[in-house]
This record gives C-alpha cells, structure tokens and sequence, in this order.
C-alpha cells in the first residue's frame, strides 16, 4: 500500500518537471527499471527517448547502484530522503552526479523512487562513494559520517595545499563547518626561555561568521599554564582529549573561559613524534555540548593529520635550509675550479636560453600558455596572404568573448578566474584539429584560426562544439561555476588585403552575438555589418544618456536637466478583491531621436555594458520615492508595495546591500513595503553567493521575489533552501493555459508548489477573463497583465489609484 505521506505524481505534474534542467528519473522499484525521465535526464542516459530508455536492460543501466538501491530503500521511511552519487557515460566521459531519492507515488498506484540529479563531476572511473539515509532530524549515524567527511576534506586540504599556513587555515575551517563549533583554534607549546615553565601561545584560529576572531588577542600568547591549572598540560602530554562544559571545570580555567562566552570546549592534543606539540580546540559559545567518543576518535586522527602536515613543513623549512646551504658551498666550490672557457661557455648558453625565452614570451600568454595576438595576426597574415593567392583556399576567424566573466572575476576572487580562464583554454584546445590555432588576445577574448577548412559550415561546428564544450560545470577552487561565450565569425574573402581587418569584422559580429542574448554565435556579412554599426551607435547614445543621469542625480530636481529615462508603473491585482496592493517599476528609454526605445533592445545593451548597475541605482531610488509619494497621497491604499527587478549585474555588484541601505535612508521608504524581482538564472548561476546575498536581504525585511519561474534553470532542491515570499509565473505559461488542459495543470502545480512551500503567486502577462476566472480557481492570489492596466506612466498610475481598477465581465478583453 502506498505510504500516506508519500508524494502522488500525475501526468500534468510530470509534465512541468519535464521542463526543468535538474535531471530527473523515476525509478519503479518492484522491477527496477527507469519509469519516467525528464529531458534532462534523457540527455544524461544518452537516450533519444523514453521508450528508448525503458527498452534498455535497467539492471545494466543502474549498474553497481543496484544492489545498494536494494539494500537501503527499505530505510526509506516517508519525509526522508537517500543521498547518494551514481556514475553516468556521459559524451564519453564518466561523470558522477550527486542524486536526491525521495520516495513517490505513480498515478497507477504503484512505489516508486523520485531521483534529483544535483552538481556532477567529471571521473575518473566508477565509484558511487557512500549511500546514507538522511533524515529530517540529525541522527548520531548522520552527524558522525558528516564529520567524517570534514576531517576528510581537512586532511585533502593538508595533502594538496602546499603553503602551511593556507593548508591549516583551510583545514580548519573544514573542521569548523564539520563539527559545527563556534571557533576552531590551535596552540602550540613552548617553554619560557629563563624559567622553563611550559607556555601556550595560539598559532591559528577559525571561527564562524558572526563570531569575534581571538587570534589577534595578546592575551592569547605565551599562555602560562600555571594560570589555569598543570591538569590542562599533564592531561595533553598523556595523549588525553579534554572534553567538558565549561561549567564543570575547575577553577582558574572556568573563569577565564566563561570570559570568553564560551560554553562547552573539546582539546585534543596534536603529537609529533611522541611528544604534545599544542592541541586543537573547539569552542561552542551559544549551546553546551557533550562530545560522544566517536567524535573525540575522529578528530584525534583529525589532529594527527595536522601535527603530521606541521612536522612535515617543518622538516620541509630544515631540508630547505640545508639544501640552500649546502647549494652555497657546492657553487663556491664549483666557482673556485671552473676556468674561464667553462664560465663563457655557460654565459652564451644562457645568453641563447634567454633569447628563447624573450621570443616565447612575445608569442605566448602567461597565463595560459596560448599564443598572444601578436603570433595570431602573424600566422592570420600567412593565411590572408595564402588565400589571395589561391582563391579555392578556405579559412575563418572566430571571435570569442566570454560571458559575465567579470561578474565572476569580482564576486569569486581573480584566482578563480584565472583558473577559470586556464581550463577554458585547454577545452578550447580540444575542439581543433591539428594545424588550426588558438590564441588568447587578452582579458577574456580568445580567438580561433580555423586554416584550409573544406567548406564554410566547418567554422559554425567548430563553434557548436565550443558551446557544449563549455557547458559543462568548471570545477574550480569553491564551489561550480559555470559560464558562456558569444563568438562573432569572419569568413575568408578575397576582399581581405589585412589580417586587422577580417578581425576586426569577426569582433563587430561577436557584439551581435551578446546583442542577442549571448551563449551563441553569429557569421559575418554586409548586413550584419550595418547592424552592429547601428546597436554601437546605440551603445554610445546610451553612455551618454546616463552620464547625463549620473552627473545630476544628487542635485535638487528643480535643477536636473529633463531626463531621457523614466519609470512606467504597472499595477499587481488582488485576484479576489480586484484591489491594487502594488506596482512594478519598468525603465523606459526616450531617445532623442529615435524615440521610444524598446527594453528588449537597451536593458541586455545596458546589463553587457554595466551600465544596467548606474541605471538600476536610479530605478530603485525613483521607484522608492515614488511609493512614498503615493503612501502619502492615498493612505487608504495601505498596504501598498513596490516591485524593483535586480538584474545579474547589479545583483553580484560588490557594495549591493551598501546601496540599497542608502537609498532606503534618503527616501525614507518602509523597506517592508520593498519586493526585490530576480530571476531564477541569476540564483542559480551561483546558487551559494546568491543565498548569502538574499539572507542580507531578508534580514533588511526586504520582500523577495522569484520571476519568471519555470523558465530558467530551477532546482526544486534550492528553491526550498531559499528565502522567497513570491512565486511570479511567466507570462508565456499564462498565455498558453487555455490552449490545452495540460498547460492549466502545469499553472495549478506551480501555484500548488509555491503554496507547499509558503509562497503567494504572481501571475504575469494576465489578458482574458478566463484567464483571470482560471487563477482564482487555482488560488493564485496575485496577478498583473492587460486585462487590468498596462504599465502607466506616474501620474496616470496616480489616477488609477484614485479610481481603482474595472476588471470587464466575462468574454471580453482589455
């Protein structure tokens, strides 16, 4: 019988899960064959369809998962989940992904198994590493194989990090996150040089966010162990962990300890070579804890690992030392017998390896090792030349510019990127064939030399290569990043007499590629010449415009200059009282000549250049202002709110949560009343960061808002991590409800998801009555669209306000 709390899966929901980018499989456990795949997953299986995977031999297509699937399934009680890794032949590499199983009911009643598919990697050979049942509350089992797993990540940081003090510090915080202690701290011993009593002075120190660092405390140095009792020492020196409330312990160290807050503590001693080197401490300051023996065994092979990372530097530093020493000696001895033909033989030897040097330094990154742009025009200048003698001779350019790499480059550290742009070079590589060339020009601008090709469509392969090639997760250090890249393409012609130029033309054509939502490429010609001429133009008429909105945002408005840009207003609906209780303010560009620009034209110009971040500056303090004005002029309204959209630019910016602080102070708006719009590709881009970025948000009470939903990259796994108030339905779902009753069924889960998860709904783009009759069926509670209003400019939105909204009857539309 199925289990009561277990989830029912029909047709209609399924379809919705069919859209996600998450791989997602249901497994029939009776038979354990697959009986349901998303597209996604199909992908993963490598299977064209369904069918197709369901005819395969489900034994061999689980392989060494089976039998573990087997055994722990019976564990798995309702309201939990199984958490395991499952190895897939993916384009030919083997690929491990981290899969969530939770347990679900088919609409023919029978058992099944739900399997998210999360973050994956690149393998080296099959190994699905460790299958546990997690519950939803923490059992002693799942606590000592997460703190086993930290002391793993600790001891793999020890191992791979060369520098001691960057390998500790990392290890630490490995062990901090793994024990979930306040601080994590190590002493180290060492006598007083006149008096031989035994000191402790502290060497390094993590300690979690919100909690006070110690390690610049002097009080913390040269510790004398008479102060808080020889118990403490002799107990280290015999290879004992201390372990206690700090309530329970004796005096001087309770008082010193309770000084700190500090409510409960675990000393383990590290030993090098048999003697008490120091101990490792873990401080709890808001619980008392009492560490099970388990735990103390753990992280004593915890701190064995870090007296032997310690005694191995320090072995390192002496070798070092003598190594430099004994260097010295040999080279002065060496020195004494050459004579002079050995010293000049050696300086021309030197002198030629420099020379190679200095000529592979003027062709060659350093980052990356590829050629630099003054190889590549050399080698494009052969070819132009080749191709003017032999018109039958075919080559093409392609330019390559990476999307939002700064955005990663500021918001993760330039030692990511540079490691960022150091794997995407070597995939690069890996997408020509032998004689073709890959050269970084700078930044992130590469550029490929495809020579002697067949026929022109070779190049757009190349191309498409490129883009599954960097679709794959980079695996750097931290956590996944993933990125694009636009690529604008120059064919060979005998119109070109210079290598500047056919660059030139493959660079003019990449900007039409992130004109058009980046992640693509685009091919070259007179029209597109003319077009790109024309988007440039409209870039600079841009900077300028808000230049202009810059220079003057500070002064009083009586003395701003008239502003090309303003903000339209456009009404949210109470679905059951047809009562506006908010506004989303959109940007509107007036040009000067041009008039009215479309925002599907400017706002990706604006977000490619950054200068979406100056105008979304701009948008929020307007729209902040503006829903004061209008608290004030209709406080009948009340609660009245204003929807801001955060585009990726401004949402990674550095000082985001600085600017929005400020704006709340000058305008003085309620920031209750504030809902911040982002969609859900911008959270999942860095899904990490982005957390972080909206607990500061929450915790300013801001309103959070996901749009868009279902038409990004969605992780039901995160989207319950994350602290959203509103779902916003896409308006290309709204629109096609009443073509089919499937595409009504995928409209009620969304707004039956966001309610499971305690969510109100939005839907966009709402135009028809029965639309409209729909949604309150479904009990969305919120939408907007042109049956109710279109976006208005400030004072027809007031006169709105005043009047309210006439919702037409049935059969009509606005």
């Amino acid at each position: 019988m199925p289990k009561t709390s277990d989830l029912i899966l029909t047709r209609s929901q399924l379809a919705l899960l069919d859209v996600l980018q998450t791989p997602m499989w249901i497994l029939d456990i009776e038979e354990m064959q697959i009986w349901w795949a998303n597209r996604a997953a199909l992908t993963l299986w490598n299977a064209r369809s369904l069918e197709e995977l369901r005819e395969r031999d489900g034994r061999q297509i689980l392989g060494s998962a089976a039998p573990q699937l087997q055994k722990n399934i019976p564990e798995l009680a309702p309201g939990k989940t199984l958490s395991m890794k499952w190895t897939f032949d993916f384009q030919g590499h083997p690929v491990v992904l981290k899969c969530i199983c939770s347990s679900v009911i088919t609409e023919c009643s029978q058992t099944a198994l739900l399997v998210e598919g999360g973050s994956y990697v690149l393998a080296t050979g099959e190994n699905l590493g460790t299958v546990t049942i997690k519950p939803d509350s923490h059992t002693a089992c799942w606590e000592e194989n997460w703190l086993l797993e930290g002391v793993a990540k600790a001891t793999n940081q020890l191992l791979t990090t060369t520098e001691e003090k960057a390998a500790i510090a990392l290890a630490l915080e490995a062990l901090g996150q793994a024990t979930v202690v306040d601080r994590v701290y190590i002493f180290q011993h060492h006598y007083h040089p006149q008096t031989g009593i035994p000191l402790a002075s502290q060497r390094w120190e993590w300690a979690k966010p919100g909690v006070t660092q110690e390690i610049d405390n002097p009080e913390l140095q040269n510790v004398v162990y008479d102060d808080i009792g020889m118990w403490w020492y002799e107990t280290l020196c015999v290879g004992r962990v201390i372990a206690s409330l700090v309530r329970d312990l004796p005096s001087p160290a309770r008082e010193i300890l309770q000084a700190q807050d500090i409510r409960s503590i675990l000393v383990v001693p590290i030993q090098i070579q048999g003697n008490c080197w120091g101990f490792i401490g873990f401080d709890d300051c808001q619980q008392e804890r009492h560490w099970t023996e388990t735990e103390k065994s753990i992280l004593m092979a915890a701190a064995g690992s870090i007296g032997g990372a310690i005694a191995r530097s320090s072995a390192e530093a002496k070798l070092a030392q003598l190594n430099a020493r004994l260097e010295t000696i040999v080279e002065q001895r060496t020195t004494e017998l050459k004579t002079t033909n050995d010293q000049l033989r050696q300086e021309i030897q030197a002198k030629a390896q420099m020379e190679e040097q200095l000529r592979y330094n003027a062709f060659h990154d350093s980052l990356t090792g590829l050629p630099n742009r003054a190889l590549f025009m050399e080698e494009l200048a052969r070819v132009v030349a080749q191709a003017k003698d032999n018109p039958d001779y075919l080559f093409a350019v392609l330019f390559l510019d990476l999307d939002r790499f700064k955005v990663i480059n500021d918001s993760l550290g330039h030692t990511v990127g540079d490691g960022l742009l150091i794997e995407i070079a070597y995939r690069l590589q890996n997408c020509i064939t032998n004689g073709d060339l890959v050269a970084r020009l700078g930044g992130d601008e590469f550029a490929i030399l495809l020579k002697n090709i067949p026929e022109f469509p070779r190049a757009t392969q190349v191309a498409e290569q490129i883009h599954s090639a960097l679709s794959l997760p980079f695996i750097l250090d931290g956590p996944e990043v993933f990125t694009s890249v636009s690529i604008g393409i120059a064919l060979s012609s005998t119109n070109y007499d210079h290598p500047e130029d056919i660059l030139r033309d493959a660079h003019i054509v990449m900007y039409r590629a992130k004109a058009l939502g980046r992640s693509r490429y685009e091919v070259f010609n007179t029209a597109v010449h003319q077009q790109i001429l024309a988007l440039l133009q409209l870039e600079n008429d841009l900077r300028r415009a808000v230049k202009a909105l810059e220079e003057t945002k500070y002064l009083p408005r009586k003395f701003q200059i008239p502003s090309q840009f303003q903000l339209h207003y456009q009404p949210i609906i109470a679905l059951t009282t047809s009562r506006i209780v908010g506004f989303e303010a959109l940007l509107r560009w007036d040009h000067p000549e041009l008039g009215r620009v479309s925002p599907a034209q400017f706002i990706p110009l604006a977000e490619e250049t950054g200068l979406i971040v100056p105008l979304g500056e701009w948008v929020l303090r307007e729209a902040c202002s503006q829903l004061c004005l209008w608290q004030q002029q209709f406080p009948q309204q009340r609660p009245l709110t204003m929807s801001v959209n955060l585009s990726f630019r401004q949402f990674y910016q550095s000082n985001l949560i600085e600017q929005i602080d400020l704006i709340f102070q000058e305008t003085g708006v309620d920031r209750r009343d504030i809902k911040m719009e982002i969609t859900e590709s911008v959270i999942m881009d860095n899904a990490e960061f982005a957390r972080a970025i909206l607990s500061q948000l929450k915790f300013r009470q801001i309103q959070l808002c996901m749009d868009d939903f279902g038409t990004g990259y969605s992780s039901l796994s995160y989207l319950q991590q994350l602290e959203i108030d509103t779902l916003k339905i896409d308006h290309s779902f709204v629109s096609r409800m009443e073509a089919s009753d499937n595409n009504w069924e995928i409209v009620k889960t969304i707004v039956d998801l966001a309610h499971n998860l305690g969510m109100d709904v939005v839907a966009e783009g709402v135009e028809t009555r029965e639309q409209l009759d729909k949604l309150q069926g479904f009990g969305c509670e919120l939408g907007q669209g042109y049956l109710f209003a279109p976006a208005l400019d400030s004072v027809n939105a007031s006169e709105l306000l005043a009047v309210g909204i006439q919702i037409p009857p049935a059969h009509s539309t606005h």
